[in-house]
C-alpha cells in the first residue's frame, strides 16, 4: 500500500505510535533499527502485522516478512516515522496481552529488582 499524504488516517494512527498515547490507545507499536528489525523478524515474526518502507528503498525481503503488510512512505512522511533517524524499515507490532498484577501470584520471599 502506497501512503502518499499525512492526512491519511493510516498515517495518522502510524504517527501516533510515536508517542505513549497512541501505543496505548492502538495497543501497537513501531521496532525502528536495522539490526533489531532483522532479529525480531526472525524471533518472533507473528507479532508483526506491516513493514514501512521509504519509497526509494526496498522492502524487507526475507520469508519471515512474507505475511507483512507493506507500507510505502515518500521521504517527507517516513521521516516523521523514523524518530531515531534509522533510514532502515520499521515494523508495526502489536503488543501482546499481559495478565493483570496480582500479589497472590507474588512469591512469598518477595521480588529481587
Amino acid at each position: 500500500m502506497i501512503i502518499e499524504s499525512a492526512k491519511n488516517s493510516l498515517f495518522k494512527q502510524l504517527l501516533s505510535l510515536t508517542e505513549s498515547r497512541g501505543i496505548k490507545k492502538h495497543r501497537q507499536f513501531l521496532l525502528h533499527g536495522k539490526k533489531i528489525v532483522e532479529e525480531q523478524l526472525a524471533r518472533r515474526p507473528q507479532a508483526f502485522i506491516s513493514v514501512i518502507y521509504q519509497d526509494d528503498h526496498q522492502p524487507i525481503s526475507t520469508p519471515q516478512a512474507d505475511h507483512l503488510r507493506p507500507l510505502q512512505l515518500p521521504k517527507e512522511l517516513f521521516q516523521q516515522l523514523d524518530v531515531i533517524g534509522s533510514r532502515s524499515p520499521i515494523l508495526v507490532g502489536t503488543l501482546p496481552d499481559l495478565p493483570n498484577w496480582s500479589a497472590a501470584l507474588t512469591p512469598k520471599d518477595g521480588i529481587d529488582v
